[in-house]
């Protein structure tokens, strides 16, 4: 990990590596924000805030787009989180910007292990009950923990979860315990449906 300043953007929003969304920006310290990354290029954070309270977990975003600029100065941009990171240090101005913005340790993630066979194992199962088209893609990279993540879709509160546990087994065992609770559901779901066919 490395420690660096970043605009910081509080979301109630949390994206893992690889994940892209689109963000309405309207107030005036983010509309700046956008304009320095035109700037200069630059990417910022999303600290995740629930209901107005920051933790110290969040996603380096970059853009990738604007998509739409209005005549009010909102726009519309879509973004894609390249890396996760801590928060260290939050500050409502960024030096002498209108937004916030602080110190956070970023996570380096092309440093992180490949999964285990046995979440790669699980991953199988769930995107053969699942999401079946999406096998080829999936199984034919080497995959970190948040790679897995993301094609498990986890919620919020289990990417919360990944993002706060610093060891690898730890983030596996939690995959792991996903995944089994998918498949249970999955055959819940199936035995239900066949139950409606005897009946």
């Amino acid at each position: 990990m490395s420690t660096v300043q970043l605009g910081l953007f509080p979301l109630q929003m949390i994206l893992l590596p690889g994940e892209v969304a689109q963000l309405y920006i309207f107030e005036e310290r983010y509309r700046q924000l956008v304009a320095d990354w035109e700037s200069t290029g630059m990417g910022f954070g999303i600290p995740f805030a629930r209901n107005g309270v920051l933790t110290n977990v969040g996603s380096l975003v970059e853009v990738k787009q604007i998509l739409k600029k209005n005549a009010d100065g909102s726009s519309h941009i879509q973004i894609e989180c390249v890396d996760v990171f801590k928060v260290i240090a939050f500050n409502n101005q960024f030096g002498d910007k209108l937004y916030p913005g602080g110190s956070a340790s970023i996570l380096h993630r092309s440093t992180l292990p490949r999964v285990s066979e046995a979440v790669m194992s699980e991953l199988d199962e769930f995107l053969k009950n699942n999401y079946p088209d999406q096998i080829p893609m999936a199984l034919s990279t080497t995959l970190d923990v948040y790679d897995v993540g993301r094609l498990a879709k986890l919620s919020d509160d289990d990417k919360i979860k990944l993002l706060k546990r610093s060891e690898h087994q730890r983030q596996e065992q939690l995959l792991i315990n996903h995944f089994k609770l998918e498949a249970a559901l999955f055959s819940q779901k199936g035995s239900q449906w066949r139950n409606i066919i005897l009946n």
